[in-house]
This record gives structure tokens, sequence and C-alpha cells, in this order.
């Protein structure tokens, strides 16, 4: 997230982690459905990650993500 945003988590962590991972997951399943890309639905797994290397406040999701999915 993005400094000022970041900043907003503090407050409000259940808020806007939720808001991370429904947007990481839409994204994901967006690109993954579209024909230009791989055209097929697709499972994940998104872990949350508080803290950057240098150890500051630092909220992102990392995603595993096959590299196949389940076409119509």
């Amino acid at each position: 997230l993005p400094e000022p945003i970041a900043a907003l988590a503090w407050q409000n962590k259940r808020v806007l982690y939720d808001i991370l991972f429904r947007t990481s997951a839409e994204t994901l399943r967006t690109v993954a459905a579209d024909p230009k890309h791989l055209g097929a639905e697709i499972g994940f797994i998104t872990v949350l990650h508080t803290w950057g290397q240098n150890l500051q406040h630092h909220p992102h999701v990392h995603c595993v993500v096959p590299g196949g999915g389940i076409a119509p």
C-alpha cells in the first residue's frame, strides 16, 4: 500500500486489509479470465505481510498462483 494509505491501516486494519485482499483477488481473477492471458478460472493463496525488508510498516500481499486454471 502507498505510504498515506498504509498509515491509515494502523487504525483500520480490518477494513483496509479486507480491501487489500479483495482487490488483489479480483485483479488476479480478472486477468486470468481474460482470453488474451489465460482464459481460465484460477485458484490462489494470498498471504499478508505487514512489514518490509527494512522493518518499516509496509502492508502488502504475496500471492501464489498456479501456472494454469480451469477453462470453459
